[in-house]
């Protein structure tokens, strides 16, 4: 079974099998950063023939930093200094080459509830923890928060991807601004998940449950991944 010391240690150098393989820590990392720059500043440069190098990993890195935020084209395009349809450009292609996943976010009401929103992870949290090049342990980090709900979105986008009907996977915000973290829907049942480092009950909950009474929901930290979510299900 999965120890938190090892939850811990994937959400810090994620699941790269020459990164889990290898049993020395500071071996680990350097084979995560040079994954990451061969990956990412090497391979995809090579094969979509990238014009400026640099902007493209001020994008990466950028979002890197976003994890977990609402992502705006207009922001990254106005730091980047590029257009708004190369920033779209790369985002496609940081998505095709499987580093990112874009989430979208999940409306019935659009009068009540963002509707065109989306959030951009990473596939790998080891590899985003490399772009930022701070692999560092996780329980130390501001950023843990935003570091578990990487890996759990990912992790669920990861199994939704084995299914031959797989739900769709997006997050909920309200123009109020309420927010749950992950919704899944399948055949129109809705789960919702709030990722939480700490035990800790979302104040969104309410305001989701009264917009979806039939929904089912969650709170998801570290320690309740390891005995399995749905022991969480409200």
């Amino acid at each position: 079974d999965l120890s938190r010391r090892d939850l811990d240690e994937i959400m810090r150098l994620g699941t790269y099998p020459a990164v889990i393989a290898e049993s020395d820590s500071r071996i680990r990392e350097d084979i995560l950063r040079n994954l990451a720059t061969n990956y990412l500043y090497k391979d995809v440069y090579m094969f979509e023939s990238i014009r400026n190098p640099r902007v493209f990993e001020g994008l990466i890195r950028m979002l890197a930093l976003q994890i977990g935020s609402l992502v705006s084209v207009n922001e990254l395009s106005v730091g980047l200094g590029i257009s708004r349809g190369t920033v779209e450009k790369y985002l496609r292609l940081l998505e095709q080459s499987y580093v990112v996943r874009i989430v979208r976010s999940f409306s019935r009401n659009p009068k009540n509830e963002m509707k065109k929103g989306f959030k951009v992870f990473f596939v790998d949290i080891g590899i985003r923890n490399a772009v930022i090049d701070n692999v560092s342990p996780v329980e130390e980090r501001p950023d843990k928060g935003a570091i578990f709900e990487n890996f759990f979105v990912s992790e669920r986008l990861k199994a939704a991807a084995l299914e031959s009907f797989p739900p769709s996977i997006g997050f909920w915000r309200s123009r109020q601004g309420a927010e749950i973290d992950v919704i899944e829907e399948r055949a129109g049942k809705i789960s919702a998940y709030e990722c939480k480092w700490s035990e800790t009950l979302s104040d969104s909950f309410p305001v989701f449950k009264k917009a979806y009474p039939e929904a089912e929901m969650a709170v998801v930290n570290p320690a309740s991944l390891l005995v399995g979510i749905e022991r969480k299900m409200i």
